[in-house]
């Protein structure tokens, strides 16, 4: 069992199992990231040994940039990345956010997402509402031209009166 915190965040140091003798730094990535603890792409994430001068970090320790001296390759078995011995109450591994650019894009992309799923949400009601007028409209529209008929009518024919030359209308 390893336990990970992440530097930068409020997140109390978590537990992932991660014991199978193939896994890779690669899938403690995306161990980490499908915690919910994380926005970003698993692959953005930096992964260190939570180790500093020969020491594991614990529970008490603020995990910040001092900590962040030896760095897991992604390719490799985690079993050779953490060649110590696992020790209980203290953390084995920091993820280190991606850089503040990388991280406002992601936010930008999550924005995004958002808004399309409210545009999506608007067009949805729309529609509803669009299906929930009455079905007798064209009976409206049909009293409205019968009403309106006489009118454009008699304009038809001021308009052919006050024509030169103009044709007689019956």
């Amino acid at each position: 069992m390893l336990f990970c915190t992440i530097i930068g965040a409020d997140v109390a140091p978590f537990p992932l199992d991660m014991r199978a003798a193939d896994d890779i730094v690669g899938d403690l990535k995306d161990a980490i990231r499908a915690k919910g603890e994380v926005e970003c792409p698993a692959y953005k994430l930096g992964l260190f040994l939570a180790r500093k001068d020969d020491a594991w970090m614990t529970a008490t320790d603020t995990p910040d940039d001092s900590w962040l001296q030896t760095e897991l390759v992604a390719t490799k078995r985690l079993t050779k990345a953490i060649s110590m011995d696992l020790v209980d109450d203290v953390v084995h591994v920091l993820a280190k956010l991606p850089e503040v650019a990388e991280a406002l894009e992601a936010l930008v992309q999550v924005r995004k997402i958002r808004m399309m799923a409210q545009m999506r949400q608007q067009v949805e009601e729309e529609a509803r509402h669009i299906a929930n007028i009455p079905s007798n409209r064209k009976r409206y529209w049909d009293e409205l031209n019968k009403t309106l008929k006489p009118k454009r009518i008699r304009i038809e024919r001021d308009v052919v009166d006050a024509l030169p030359n103009r044709p007689t209308m019956k």
